[in-house]
């Protein structure tokens, strides 16, 4: 019986980071905004100047968590950004005034960078270099499915028990992410003595001669890298500052 390429184990592993980190710190999170807003009596303004602080940091953040990961390696990041969350998460349920939330979301942005789309790439990228499109379309269809779940999930556990409760019922989900991380992530095929999909046998072990890429650093000194970006921001600008409003519109 012919083996599974250890690849796809990864790129289940990117999956479920992006379904935990992104599902929680984007659509999680938005759930509690009305008990929120009842118990502190914030406006709108003063709670969402938090996802400024979320995405703005992360943003600037990756940049240096790909420098990291290209010269440390992704896994130890990853797994200090899923701990990180779990703390965070029971933190959030002692806030007590604006500036806590603001430092739990500062947090958020590090998790974000430490354990998000930009690990999540690299790490895929590394075992693929046939169907690597494919490979990183499903692990980025974790941030989705966790838009999708977290809400209805953290809306039964307020009812069930309070909003402060409820966030720290959620640092289980970052908990199992940990457990996940540790127990099945390598860092590249050669590790394993394998050698990246559909690399060519003369490349070496870890097929990099083939893989057509360069690394964090280089990438970001080309122009088609920040035409990229560029789109991927106006994406999720408009994404985002939707999903992050839905739930209070509503």
């Amino acid at each position: 019986m012919k083996r599974i390429f250890y690849g796809w184990v990864i790129t289940g592993c990117a999956f479920f980071a992006l379904l935990v980190t992104n599902g929680l710190t984007f659509s999680g999170i938005t759930v509690f905004d009305k008990s929120m807003l009842a118990e502190f009596g914030w406006s709108r303004g003063t709670l969402k100047f938090r996802d400024l602080l979320t995405m703005g940091l992360a943003g600037v953040l990756s940049p240096l968590a790909g420098a990291i990961a290209d010269k440390y390696g992704v896994k130890w990041l990853m797994v200090a950004g899923a701990a990180l969350l779990a703390v965070a998460l029971l933190l959030y349920g002692f806030i007590g005034s604006a500036l806590h939330m603001y430092a739990i979301h500062i947090a958020f942005a590090a998790v974000l960078a430490s354990c998000g789309i930009v690990m999540a790439v690299i790490l895929v990228s590394r075992w693929f270099v046939k169907r690597r499109g494919t490979a990183t379309g499903i692990a980025l269809v974790g941030t989705s499915l966790g838009g999708a779940l977290y809400p209805a999930i953290g809306a039964w556990l307020i009812g069930q028990f309070g909003w402060r409760s409820s966030l720290m019922i959620y640092a289980a989900f970052p908990v199992v992410l940990l457990i996940v991380l540790l127990a099945f992530v390598r860092e590249r095929p050669a590790d394993m003595g394998l050698q990246p999909l559909g690399a060519e046998p003369g490349a070496g072990a870890g097929g990099q001669a083939s893989a057509g890429g360069v690394d964090y650093g280089a990438a970001i000194r080309t122009p088609a890298f920040w035409i990229l970006a560029g789109s991927g921001a106006a994406t999720f600008y408009a994404i985002l500052g939707i999903s992050a409003h839905l739930i209070l519109h509503f």
